[in-house]
This record gives structure tokens, C-alpha cells and sequence, in this order.
């Protein structure tokens, strides 16, 4: 009889341990974290919520693939009509930057810097990994500028100022103050001219483009004032 009573007791204490036991995995397993429910904007323009145990940001989505392997500009797009200030976009390997950001100018159909700017990381941009930016860009240019058609110049950020580590890409667009107004154009019959998208830095340290028809550097801008004699 003490026997069964001690068979029966242990089979309790089996039973009632494995409740506790189960009982405890399952508050474990339902324990939720609440966070906040603030978005961030992604350069694509998507949105990410917090999330997980921490409520850090979820990752943006991966920049698209491109046959540049150095830079992507996701906005604008080429050939955009476009009014100041500009809103620029994009992922960039992490060495086109210095202290997170990179210079950006916008000139002219002549090649004439008319803004001047940065785009700057959304995220740690010591690394060679593709890095979003973003940036905004404000530009002035005379109405009466004969032609409405211009470019931005992405220049990778060059801190030695050796021209070997020097690079740009270049956007065409159009702005849309000249658009509006009796501004000339290219005819119908008018050969357009594309010139390469690269550019050239002044010794005064901005940048200049290559201009048609010749598709030659545009002047650089004159340094001083006439000489006195």
C-alpha cells in the first residue's frame, strides 16, 4: 500500500511540474513588445515601422540594380522639368562621401553654376556598401536664359584634392521657370547634341560640364578681378 501511495505521489509531482513548466514557455512565448509607431522614409520613398525586440527602424529596401557600381540616383529622373529647390535621392557606395556627405551643383544649358549644395547619408557611410542619400538643392537662374535646359553634377566628395580620386555623374533636366515663359528651344529640325555626363572641377573649386555643339568643358569661372596697373 505505501508503495502505490508513493507511486501515486510521484506521478502528482510529475504532472504538476510539467503544467509549471509548460505553463511558464507559453507567457514566455506571448510576451509582446509595443513600439512606437512612428515611420521612416526610406530614399524610395517608402515608409519602415520599428520592429523586434529593440524597435529599430526595419531596413529600407535594397537599391536597385544598375550598371553603375558607384553611384544610383533614384530622383530625379533624366530629362526632368524641374523648379528650385530640387529634391535629390539615391544610394552611393560609401567612399563617394566624406563625413557623410558629398557636394552636388546644378548649372546651366552653358555649363554656369547656378546652386550649389550636399546630399548626406541615412546611414553609416564608413563602409564601401551601398548608402542612401538625399538632399536638397536650391539654384537661381536669370528668366532670361536662352535655353531651359540644365544638369545636376553628383561629385564624389574629395578631401585629398587628388584628381585621380576625383569623379562626378551628371543628371540632363529642364527647369521649369524657363518652360513657362518664351524661352528658345531647340526646333523640331535642330540637331540635339548629347555630350558625356562627366565633369570638370575649376581651380576655384567648382565644377563644370561639357556643353554642345563641340561637347568641350564649359569655361571655368574667372579668379579675381582685372589687373591693376
Amino acid at each position: 500500500m505505501k508503495y502505490f501511495i508513493a507511486i501515486i505521489g510521484i506521478l502528482a509531482v510529475i504532472v504538476i511540474a510539467t503544467c509549471l513548466f509548460m505553463a511558464a514557455n507559453n507567457t514566455e512565448k506571448t510576451t509582446e513588445v509595443a513600439c512606437t509607431t512612428e515611420a521612416f522614409i526610406c530614399p524610395d520613398g517608402s515608409a519602415v515601422g520599428r520592429t523586434g525586440p529593440n524597435c529599430s527602424f526595419a531596413p529600407c529596401p535594397e537599391p536597385p540594380t544598375a550598371e553603375d557600381d558607384m553611384i544610383v540616383i533614384t530622383e530625379p529622373s533624366a530629362g526632368a522639368e524641374l523648379t528650385s529647390p530640387i529634391h535629390v535621392t539615391g544610394y552611393a557606395r560609401g567612399n563617394w562621401f566624406f563625413e557623410a556627405s558629398a557636394p552636388v551643383s546644378v548649372v546651366n544649358w552653358d555649363g554656369l553654376v547656378i546652386g550649389e549644395g550636399y546630399v548626406t547619408t541615412e546611414g553609416d557611410w564608413m563602409t564601401t556598401d551601398f548608402v542612401p542619400f538625399s538632399g536638397t538643392i536650391t539654384y537661381t537662374i536669370d528668366p532670361h536664359t536662352p535655353y531651359n535646359r540644365g544638369t545636376i553634377i553628383f561629385k564624389k566628395d574629395n578631401p585629398s584634392g587628388l584628381p585621380e580620386y576625383d569623379d562626378a555623374r551628371e543628371i540632363p533636366i529642364t527647369f521649369s521657370e524657363l518652360s513657362q515663359t518664351n524661352t528658345l528651344a531647340p526646333s523640331d529640325d535642330e540637331e540635339v547634341v548629347f555630350c558625356t555626363m562627366d565633369a570638370m572641377q575649376c581651380p576655384d573649386g567648382s565644377w563644370v560640364g561639357r556643353v554642345a555643339p563641340s561637347c568641350s568643358f564649359a569655361p571655368c569661372p574667372e579668379v579675381g578681378g582685372p589687373e591693376v596697373q
